[in-house]
């Protein structure tokens, strides 16, 4: 972590994120051929955040705590227009806002200025969205490409968001490490990844203890000992159990309040290419009160995460497959 002066004058917290991925096997690798772990943190609502008007915390103060943590990729989800949104104020999409990719390019370019990376799902709520379809995802594949610190994943739960991965194909030429996005959580094969796999791979375990500890090791998926074929690329658990400071948390979802289930959540996850950090505050862009039970959470998963990814070979010897 650094301080830059941006334009406004004020210092401002960076990461250490640069350069293009690659995938070798398993793993993710810099340009410069070292390994790279995915330690995702949860914000679906960051473009509404950085836009404005928003139940939000100001967007540098955001990605200053991200920072802070030691988060190097920032989860984002690009539609928000279901029911329950629209009701609730959190609705965007290009229709409520004609600058919407103007805006999306600005996220992806403050995210780069703090030198943190972007795994974007422009499709979910597709299922309530009134404009051309198409359309939106070409251009927000558009506005992806040609970025060092995206990671383009194709949207969020399509089972649940009205969406299919056949019906959405990456253009060519599209830059960066590409994901058919996420299923949706549960043990039933459909919600397996989706095949054919892309440069990486999202999965969602069980959220609910203790169960979702059997679930977890995505080890096997590497391996092929589920019901599908072995990812054999790298293999992140995009969406897990969410934390919160009481259970349910403030708008009735289930949460976990137990610091010791994200210190082991993070544990287990470095045995693959990573994981994503995700709590109700987190997910709404505020920003986690020192010493909150969510604050305790966010620092030992990414503990955690650091901690148990180790590799056991150097990566110039190691002969992947993909």
């Amino acid at each position: 972590m650094s301080l830059v002066l941006l334009t406004d004058g004020r210092p401002k917290k960076t990461g250490q994120e640069s350069g293009w991925l690659h995938v070798q096997g398993r793993d993710f690798m810099t340009d410069q051929n070292e390994y790279w772990q995915f330690r995702g943190w949860s914000a679906h609502y960051l473009l509404n955040c950085l836009i404005g008007g928003y139940p939000c915390d100001p967007i540098d103060a955001v990605l200053d705590q991200v920072i802070d943590y030691g988060y190097n990729t920032l989860v984002t989800v690009g539609m928000h227009a279901s029911p329950w949104k629209v009701a609730n104020g959190w609705a965007l999409t290009p229709l409520t806002h004609p600058d919407y990719f103007v805006r999306l390019a600005q996220l992806f370019d403050k995210a780069a200025e703090r030198k943190l990376r972007v795994a974007h799902a422009p499709l979910a709520d597709m299922q309530h969205y009134t404009g051309d379809k198409q359309h939106f995802w070409r251009e927000s594949c558009a506005v992806m490409r040609g970025r060092w610190n995206l990671l383009p994943r194709k949207g969020n739960e399509d089972y649940s968001n009205g969406w299919h991965p056949n019906d959405y194909q990456f253009p060519d030429g599209m830059s960066g490490l590409l994901s058919q996005g996420s299923r949706g959580e549960g043990t039933h094969p459909r919600y397996n990844p989706y095949y054919p796999y892309l440069d990486w791979v999202e999965y969602e375990v069980v959220r609910k203890a203790p169960k979702m500890f059997l679930d977890l090791p995505l080890r096997q998926m590497q391996d092929g000992d589920f019901a599908g074929p072995a990812t054999n690329r790298p293999t992140v658990n995009i969406e897990p159990m969410f934390f919160a400071d009481t259970n349910p948390d403030h708008v009735g979802d289930a949460r976990s309040t137990d610091p010791r289930v994200a210190l082991e959540m993070g544990v287990m996850m470095a045995e693959c290419a990573g994981g994503a950090f995700g709590c109700s505050l987190g997910l709404e862009c505020r920003v986690l009160p020192a010493g909150s039970i969510s604050d305790q959470c966010a620092k030992e998963f990414i503990r955690g995460l650091k901690a148990g990814f180790v590799r056991p070979f150097a990566a110039l010897d190691f002969q992947g497959d993909h």
